[in-house]
């Protein structure tokens, strides 16, 4: 049902899909339909405000190299 909200969402239709027109609807992107539909959840759940993707600034990574670990306990026990 959420899917196909979002399909008919996604192609601005104003009729609702029944099944065997969301099979056809999704005939011309096969075999990529099941992308289709992550890229609808995707958009969906961004929309919902659980991704953020606005205004995203990536962190950057220290290019600092590694310390060395130093062990002061004795390893045999």
């Amino acid at each position: 049902m959420g899917a196909r909200k979002n399909l008919e969402r996604w192609l601005n239709l104003v009729k609702p899909l029944d099944y065997a027109a969301v099979h056809r609807t999704l005939k011309r992107w096969h075999p990529y339909g099941g992308l289709v539909y992550f890229h609808l959840l995707l958009d969906g759940l961004e929309e919902a405000g659980f991704l953020a993707t606005r205004g995203y600034q990536p962190q950057t990574v220290s290019r600092q190299p590694r310390r060395k670990e130093t062990y002061t306990e004795d390893r045999n026990g």
